[in-house]
């Protein structure tokens, strides 16, 4: 007895077709779009479960995907307290905001949540923030859900924190609005949890709890960094320098903090092409500690232009004895 399909040949043809139209996010119980899953995530009250992913050239999201997003049991124990969604940023892996047509959604997802590893995973809760930031995990489906039981748990610790804030007043209010804000990175910090980081700036001036120097510091750099890339994108080198040098200026930076300053200093004088300035600035952070990777950095980049100099000394040498 023949095994071979009786279908008709443009029905199997309009199926095989379909199969590669479905994107993977519209498997059952996964929203297909972010706006998707916060609209599910108002009416269920459940947090957001966003995973980027890079598929195409990731084999660690190909494993993630194998092992976890296509398992209906993992689906079943996200979908009990989050709106899961996954994007696949493969195509959009250099992206940086430069392009001048606008970018699709998950690209410009990727940018906002300043993601450079793959798969990241962030859980946000009802108010739209990002409380975690995590990634793939062996072990299984049971034991990943563990892991997301301990962080809503740690973001319930920190909800009760703001809520215990709200009844205090100067700098033991500036300690709770602190302890409740995650660390899921400086840019993300600053990013989402601004507004909470400048208030405990303002109430505790004298950095009595130890948060408000590092919280300035963040923001700062935050700010920095958005301008340079504004200005990168128009190749506006001279304000960029001047950015630089009063970014440093009013921040008094020193140490590993200074060094990676003058590293963006370094890197806005070189595409200037001035060696003096590159020669200087690359001394000053082998100075500070030629110990830590950006001294070590410093003086790899003083040793290959010393080298190129000594090289084409030579050249030039012997072209005038030619």
């Amino acid at each position: 007895m023949s095994t071979r399909s009786s279908l008709p040949g443009s029905l199997c043809t309009l199926l095989l077709s379909w199969l590669v139209l479905v994107p993977a996010s519209a498997r059952e119980g996964w929203h297909d779009t972010f706006a998707s899953a916060q609209t599910a995530a108002a009416k269920s009250g459940h947090h957001v479960f966003l995973c980027f992913t890079g598929k195409e050239w990731s084999a660690v999201c190909r494993q993630f995907e194998e092992h976890f997003f296509s398992d209906p049991a993992f689906t079943n124990i996200l979908r009990a307290h989050f709106e899961p969604v996954q994007l696949d940023v493969s195509a959009f892996r250099n992206v940086s905001g430069k392009e001048d047509e606008p970018l699709p959604e998950a690209a410009q997802l990727k940018l906002q949540f300043e993601v450079a590893t793959f798969p990241t995973v962030f859980l946000l809760g009802p108010n739209g923030r990002p409380y975690a930031v995590t990634g793939f995990r062996p072990g299984g489906p049971e034991s990943y859900g563990k892991h997301l039981d301990k962080l809503r748990e740690k973001h319930a610790q920190q909800e009760a924190l703001l809520a215990r804030a709200k009844q205090s007043t100067g700098v033991r209010r500036a300690e709770l609005l602190a302890q409740a804000i995650p660390d899921i990175g400086s840019m993300r910090m600053a990013q989402f949890y601004g507004d909470l980081m400048r208030e405990v700036v303002k109430l505790d001036p004298e950095n009595a709890t130890g948060f408000a120097r590092d919280f300035e510091l963040k923001l700062g750099d935050h700010d920095y960094v958005k301008a340079m890339r504004e200005m990168e994108r128009d190749v506006r080198w001279s304000d960029m320098l001047k950015l630089t040098d009063e970014y440093i200026a009013k921040y008094e930076l020193t140490g590993s903090e200074l060094q990676a300053a003058l590293m963006n200093r370094f890197d806005i004088v070189r595409r200037q092409r001035d060696l003096s300035e590159m020669v200087l600035t690359l001394d000053q952070v082998f100075r500070i500690n030629p110990y830590n990777p950006h001294g070590r950095q410093a003086q790899q980049f003083l040793a290959t232009m010393a080298k190129q100099m000594e090289e084409q000394s030579l050249l030039e040498s012997l072209q005038i004895q030619e």
